[in-house]
């Protein structure tokens, strides 16, 4: 069984137009660090990512106001495998998740083939911006 805990820079998927992709320097504002885990059992071929907490997306984006974390498992890092996600959550300073999802990891696309992608994603609301 492999388990590893990281903590990554999150990746922010919004209808909104700001971009600090491309910018050389220190930004004003730190990226939102989000905390996860990675569990591989071998026996099981079950891959379970574990989205802890997030920390800091106040700071960076204060016109977000709901969000949820989707992780998806990718093969070759082209092709999405299967795609879930978590609650949408009330933004705060600090985001607790604290959810857990397992993929089926086939034998023959073995782990060092298959990778996962967690993007931080605000949550539309349905009744207009602020419901």
């Amino acid at each position: 069984m492999y388990s590893e805990v990281l903590n990554v820079q999150a990746s922010i998927a919004s209808g909104s137009s700001r971009s600090d992709e491309g910018h050389v320097g220190t930004l004003a504002t730190p990226l939102p660090r989000l905390k996860v885990c990675l569990n591989f059992n071998g026996d099981l071929q079950r891959l379970t990512v574990t989205v802890y907490d997030l920390e800091g997306l106040r700071a960076w984006d204060p016109n977000v106001s709901k969000c949820y974390a989707r992780v998806s498992l990718i093969h070759h890092r082209l092709k999405v495998l299967k795609t879930k996600r978590t609650e949408a959550v009330k933004v705060d300073d600090q985001i607790s998740y604290n959810q857990a999802f397992n993929f089926k990891v086939e034998e023959k696309a073995a782990v060092d083939d298959v990778g996962i992608k967690v993007e931080i994603v605000e949550a539309a609301s349905l009744l207009g911006r602020g419901n």
